[in-house]
């Protein structure tokens, strides 16, 4: 199986579709998206990339951001400073108009435009 170049734009749309076995994968990430990364992976050995209700997902940068998807469209939502740390409870759902990722040090959160 060859490595997706593509990054996908929502479930209904696979980076690559295995010929073989009919799998869909989808590429959600892209380091190109940061300027500075080589990376941009989920901390699944740490902490459950999706929120409660599957609705978003998590990830870091290899230059130090944490940023926030739609897990549907895979659209970034949010950036987190360098150098933080997350805070509060990833199970738990944030209500709507709050923000979602919060730097416990370094630059404080953006919202991606």
């Amino acid at each position: 199986m060859s490595k997706p170049t593509a990054k996908a734009t929502s479930l209904s749309t696979p980076s690559y579709t295995d010929p073989v076995y009919g799998t869909r994968v989808y590429k959600a990430t892209d380091a190109s998206d940061f300027s500075g990364a080589s990376f941009v992976r989920h901390d699944y050995s740490r902490r459950q990339a999706f929120n409660a209700d599957n609705t978003r997902y998590i990830a870091n940068t290899s230059n130090g951001f944490w940023v926030l998807y739609d897990a549907n469209s895979f659209k970034l939502l949010s950036r987190s400073g360098t150098g933080g740390s997350l805070k509060g409870r990833p199970a738990t759902p944030r209500p709507s108009g709050t923000p979602p990722i919060r730097a416990s040090s370094g630059t404080p959160a953006r919202t991606a435009a």
